[in-house]
């Protein structure tokens, strides 16, 4: 089904920048944060058609990384951190380990591309590379980052492709949960200085209150949240519909759609606007996804290379209406 709706969709489908440059960050003295023992969490990609490819398991994560090249260190400010990745080829086919597909992102939500980091002679493990492996093969390999002193590393994740993140595994010893629907998560904008306070307080999945003959397309279904913003800090926060995202089960991410509603509407739809210190406000955010999708994670993405959760849905969806269970992207922990 999704292969059929890739052109229907293709407009809704969110491409996540992420950053390559640590300048995208002022630098910081603060201390790294230790991690080296190994998640050893194994995940069971699959492909857009539904086809078992691979099973990636992430062996370790250093952070920080010290064992670089002499004259070979991160910048200003900056650490790096070293994710040690074995692949098994369980497909039917040849399969590409690509290390630009491996980011991490940080417990602020920013989320790192990899970048090439000297090693002195003599490492087990070689770096990641771009090769094909066949039915059955094994290869393990590094890849690096450079991120901020003061990042804490939370979690790994695979991009397969544009609009699609996908959790290898999260990162320390006891990873917290996904917060429930009405869970207020506050957040601040670096750069203006700006802080908010953002909730989901309904989901409607599906949404079906909408004027007869205005229906979502063929192999789709319309979703709608209620959500309350919140200016908490002494500059204007901006505020606007298209950076509310839906993740489904499958790890594809969705940009908001206009759905249609009655005349009747109690909360109306969310719009962009600035929000003065002080100001509370309350919108609805639609969404056109196919009908076979299911929602998974509510996602809040305030600037580009950053995600934020809102919301983790055990069983994607709500009450309102059942969606189907998850099916691609399972995770095994040995």
């Amino acid at each position: 089904m999704r292969q059929a709706l890739s052109r229907s969709f293709i407009r809704s489908l969110v491409s996540v920048l992420i950053f390559t440059l640590f300048a995208a960050f002022p630098a910081s003295v603060q201390p790294g944060y230790a991690q080296a023992d190994p998640p050893a969490d194994s995940f069971t990609f699959v492909d857009a058609e539904g086809a078992e490819r691979a099973v990636i398991t992430v062996i370790e994560v250093q952070d920080p990384f010290d064992e670089f090249a002499e004259a070979s260190g991160p910048g200003e400010g900056a650490k790096f951190v070293m994710v040690t990745v074995s692949y098994e080829n369980t497909g039917p086919g040849p399969f590409e380990t690509r290390p630009d597909q491996i980011v991490v992102q940080d417990a602020d939500g920013y989320i790192w591309t990899s970048t090439g980091i000297q090693r002195p002679d003599g490492f087990e493990i070689p770096d990641l590379q771009y090769v094909q492996i066949a039915p059955g093969d094994r290869l393990s390999g590094m890849v690096g980052f450079q991120v901020p002193n003061d990042a804490e590393i939370v979690s790994v994740h695979l991009r397969p492709e544009n609009s699609r993140l996908l959790v290898l595994t999260p990162v320390g010893a006891d990873p917290e949960a996904g917060p429930d629907t009405g869970a207020e998560i506050s957040y601040q904008m670096p750069e203006s200085g700006a802080e908010g306070i953002v909730s989901v307080s309904e989901i409607l999945d599906p949404f079906d209150d909408y004027p007869e003959g205005q229906d979502a397309q063929d192999g789709a279904r319309y979703v709608s949240l209620t959500i309350t913003i919140e200016n908490i800090g002494s500059v204007p926060l901006s505020v606007h519909p298209n950076t509310l995202l839906l993740q489904d089960s499958d790890g594809y991410l969705w940009s908001y759609a206009s759905v249609p509603r009655g005349s009747d509407v109690v909360v109306p739809d969310l719009q962009g606007q600035e929000l003065a210190p002080g100001s509370r406000i309350s919108g609805v955010v639609g969404f056109q996804i196919p009908d076979d999708a299911a929602v998974s994670n509510i996602l809040l993405q305030p600037e580009n290379g950053r995600i934020i959760a809102l919301a983790q849905l055990d069983s994607g969806g709500s009450d309102d209406g059942a969606t189907p269970e998850p099916k691609l992207g399972t995770v095994e922990r040995s």
